[in-house]
């Protein structure tokens, strides 16, 4: 599994090396058949307390066996729904033991795409829901694809030493190209302001900048 690759419903995505849990079940199995034997040379010697005291053991056994199977039959995953894999690092872990509840597979569902749009702090102020603009991929900046801002961060992180704002949007169209993981340039357009109301608030931002505000 690579980011960006498409899945069907139902594909193996990878499985796990069931190895140790296969010899595990070849031992019960064993185990389960001579207790089978026991109680049907306990039946025959009509030992009772023996044949109940091996049926027992292989009640136990079978019990054993039945979890090993299923712990085989779900080292293979397989997808859950049409979707696309926004993240895996499985080709770079062959070989390596995974700790229980670990995150290994991320997807996007087979419906919009999500964007992340870095916003200047300077300009947050301008950005809100609902407000739409276009992206471009650095790769293709030709061929711009539409979106809808969903939200933005209430706080600001420092991304390569920059004050930035994350605004999530989501990208309505599915163009072939597009993959996870990409990058390019976002326009948006702001909801109208007054002149004034763009005056204060460079002045508010610069007191800020200049006078730790």
């Amino acid at each position: 599994m690579t980011p960006g690759q498409a899945v069907r419903q139902g594909d193996l995505l990878f499985e796990f090396d069931t190895s140790d849990l296969q010899l595990q079940l070849i031992r019960l199995l064993r185990d389960i058949a001579a207790a089978q034997i026991e109680v049907r040379e306990a039946i025959s010697s009509d030992d009772v307390s023996m044949a109940a005291l091996a049926r027992s053991r292989m009640n136990v056994l079978k019990t054993q066996a039945a979890a090993i199977q299923k712990q085989i039959d779900n080292a293979k995953i397989v997808a859950p729904d049409d979707d696309t894999v926004v993240l895996s690092d499985l080709q770079q872990r062959v070989g390596q033991a995974f700790p229980r509840g670990e995150e290994v597979l991320q997807f996007a569902s087979g419906g919009d795409w999500l964007l992340e749009i870095e916003v200047p702090d300077d300009i947050v102020y301008y950005i809100a829901p609902q407000q739409t603009g276009s992206f471009a991929a650095a790769s293709l900046p030709e061929d711009r694809q539409p979106f809808r801002i969903d939200s933005v961060d209430g706080g600001a992180q420092v991304i390569e030493n920059r004050n930035v704002f994350v605004a999530r949007a989501v990208v309505g169209a599915h163009p072939s190209w597009m993959k996870s993981g990409m990058e390019g340039t976002a326009r948006i357009d702001s909801v109208p302001r007054p002149v004034w109301w763009v005056a204060l608030h460079r002045v508010v931002d610069w007191a800020r900048s200049s006078y730790w505000i």
